[in-house]
């Protein structure tokens, strides 16, 4: 499929895999932090051996997260909604000529609910 890369559509996928293993980074420092969410504890976020609740994050918090792929970002939105109590899925989102993900759009499932057209 070719674009200019500014075309932006509906990708109707449910995250739920809550297991999570990454790496993330802050935009204050270039070094690698490891992140792990253990299921266990499903609320608690480890940071480089220090442990916080999810829902203690701040916006600079979450805002300083740099994710390696569109999965990392998905199951930790997904883990982030679960403890607010709604379930994410992926929403809009614009590519470059190549088909290589520029923006991705993650929203409450209820957002602009899906509608399904019915043949007359």
């Amino acid at each position: 499929m070719e674009n200019d890369g500014k075309e932006s559509y509906k990708d109707g996928d449910q995250s739920e895999d809550l297991s999570v293993e990454y790496e993330c980074s802050s935009d204050e420092s270039d070094d690698m932090v490891d992140v792990t969410v253990d299921e266990a504890e499903a609320d608690i976020i480890n940071v480089d051996d220090f442990e916080k609740l999810i829902t203690d994050l701040t916006i600079e918090d979450i805002w300083g997260l740099v994710f390696d792929t569109e999965s990392q970002v998905c199951k930790f939105y997904a883990k982030y909604a679960k403890c607010y109590g709604f379930v994410s899925r992926k929403d809009l989102k614009t590519v470059d000529a190549n088909d290589n993900i520029n923006t991705r759009q993650l929203v409450c499932n209820k957002a602009e609910e899906i509608k399904t057209l019915e043949a007359p």
